[in-house]
């Protein structure tokens, strides 16, 4: 009974270091490092490796982490990979394919991993995180044959689940980590910003570019719904907080609106912002939105200067007709809809150009010429009126 407690506190010990030595770890790196210490003071061992994969040699295992005895001589250094044995390739498949801890002892004068590593007892465990490629703990003795016992072998078991989750956790926190960071570069090459709204507490948050093109504190964590309101142009109030409205109370899907924000030098920049509610209490209150701006200002100083054009070639007195290269007419203007005598310029789409001409060989000849070279055309043509049959 008294072997039995004392193996219970050793047990219950052994995993109260562990937890110590996860608690410690801020990322991978300091993660594999007290991982390796700790296993080689929980089992007395003279080495502990941590491995995993080559994520370009997907068939290569490095050494991540290892701890060890200074009688023991170095035989491979952290970052580096292992030998390309068979002895060693055989010993790392048995522990992947193997459910609980592999195990090998007495290895004889002249044995490859006795020679190449100096081993004469190991355990190994395969670590499976939820993600990502798994993890292998070797577990060496170099001065001495070694049993592992019952005790030890469930021990290693139990260890390999608790660092498998401590594993997981931190290669999550590292994909969230760089896809925050794509993120980042993405919105900052495309010259967007994301926008935080904490609803109840009344708070906007937004990304540093962004703050600063708008004049706002950087030293501010956030800022009022109302010093937001207050950045929009007057005219496009209304239906900026009309849109917003509708969706907080859940009317549409997401928030969208187009209109002007004052930037730091006191100028109208257009923005195209789009959020969406994230987060509801359960009587269905907004509580959290997000979003993205982003700057649309030359696509409308475009569309404006796309609208002024098309005003002038709509109000000219001079005939302006479009048509594409088989000579198809795609526009006409009313004053050339005038000239050829049609009261509603659609008549005259998707017709040829051909048709509503007299036959004038050598002048269509020069014009195609000229067209063709590109090259500027002017001359007469006598052109048919339509509602003269």
């Amino acid at each position: 009974a008294e072997h039995a407690r004392t193996g219970q506190l050793r047990y219950l010990e052994s995993m109260r270091n562990l937890s110590d030595a996860m608690g410690r770890s801020h990322d991978a790196s300091s993660l594999l490092e007290n991982l390796a210490r700790t296993m080689r003071r929980m089992f007395e061992l003279d080495r502990a490796w941590v491995l995993h994969r080559d994520e370009l040699q997907h068939e290569h295992w490095l050494l991540g982490a290892e701890a060890a005895r200074r009688s023991c001589v170095p035989v491979v250094a952290t970052g580096d990979p292992l030998p390309d044995h068979p002895a060693v390739r055989e010993t790392l498949h048995q522990a992947l394919t193997q459910l609980g801890p592999s195990t090998g002892c007495g290895f004889a004068e002249g044995a490859p991993l006795r020679e190449m590593l100096g081993i004469r007892a190991q355990m190994l465990i395969a670590v499976r995180p939820r993600f990502g490629q798994p993890w292998l703990l070797w577990l060496q003795d170099c001065a001495h044959d070694r049993v592992w016992t019952a005790a030890e072998r469930r021990l290693l078991r139990d260890v390999g689940e608790r660092i498998a989750e401590a594993l997981g956790a931190v290669q999550l926190r590292h994909e969230l980590s760089q896809s925050e960071e794509r993120l980042k570069l993405a919105l900052e090459g495309a010259r967007d910003g994301v926008w935080d709204w904490d609803i109840r507490a009344d708070e906007r948050y937004l990304t540093p570019l962004w703050k600063g093109r708008l004049g706002l504190i950087h030293g501010e964590r956030g800022f009022s719904y109302q010093k937001w309101l207050h950045l929009i142009h007057p005219e496009d109030q209304p239906q900026v907080e009309q849109a917003l409205q509708r969706h907080l109370d859940g009317a549409t899907p997401d928030y969208h609106s187009e209109h002007r924000l004052r930037d730091a030098d006191g100028h109208w920049i257009w923005v195209l912002d789009r959020g969406k509610v994230v987060e509801r209490d359960g009587d269905g209150h907004p509580h959290r939105a997000v979003g993205v701006y982003s700057d649309i200002t030359d696509r409308k100083l475009v569309e404006k200067e796309l609208r002024e054009r098309h005003c002038a070639v709509e109000s000219s007195l001079v005939g302006i007709v479009l048509a594409d290269l088989q000579g198809r007419i795609t526009y006409v203007n009313p004053a050339l809809s005038q000239m050829w005598g049609a009261a509603d310029g659609d008549v005259l789409l998707r017709r040829s150009t051909d048709s509503l001409f007299e036959p004038d060989q050598s002048a269509l000849a020069a014009l195609e010429a000229s067209l063709a070279g590109g090259d500027d055309w002017s001359g007469e043509l006598l052109a048919r009126r339509i509602d003269a049959g």
